[in-house]
């Protein structure tokens, strides 16, 4: 389910410009040299947006 629609019917007002400026802020703080250890591009995404240390 999309996490726009799902944060509204639980009451919360989120829209998808929010969430990217969220995920930007987080990934200011990421280094490079955890991004090159993935071996996949999935697994990048995963670092990216915080499922994998």
């Amino acid at each position: 389910m999309h996490v726009v629609n799902l944060a509204k019917r639980k009451g919360h007002f989120l829209t998808q410009a929010t969430i990217m400026k969220m995920q930007a802020e987080k990934m200011k703080h990421l280094h490079d040299d955890h991004i090159n250890d993935a071996s996949t591009w999935g697994e990048a995404l995963l670092i990216c947006f915080g499922e994998r240390s």
